[in-house]
């Protein structure tokens, strides 16, 4: 009487080869999740982002700032030129 624990040779084959599909794709996925970046890379990424970000609009406060400064020179300096040109006309 056959145990029910005896397997054909074709049974253990097939057995084999899932075992192996089934190793195969374990390896794919660890080397997928070894390529993800961890908690720490995450973190610094979104710091470097914020940092960058902030640098910029720091960057865009201070240029807007130079040029309503220069705006407001570029007014005197036109004013004055205007006023020097009046003048010189009633000098004639």
């Amino acid at each position: 009487m056959p145990d029910e624990h005896t397997f054909a040779l074709r049974q253990i084959d097939q057995a084999r080869g899932d075992f192996y599909a089934i190793e195969n794709d374990l390896d794919v996925i660890m080397k997928q999740l070894a390529r993800l970046p961890t908690r720490k890379e995450l973190v610094q990424t979104a710091l470097l982002a914020t940092l960058t970000g902030a640098a910029i609009v720091l960057a865009g406060i201070q240029l807007s700032t130079i040029d309503a400064h220069r705006a407001a020179e570029a007014a005197a300096d036109f004013e004055r030129r205007l006023d020097e040109g009046v003048a010189r006309q009633g000098s004639k």
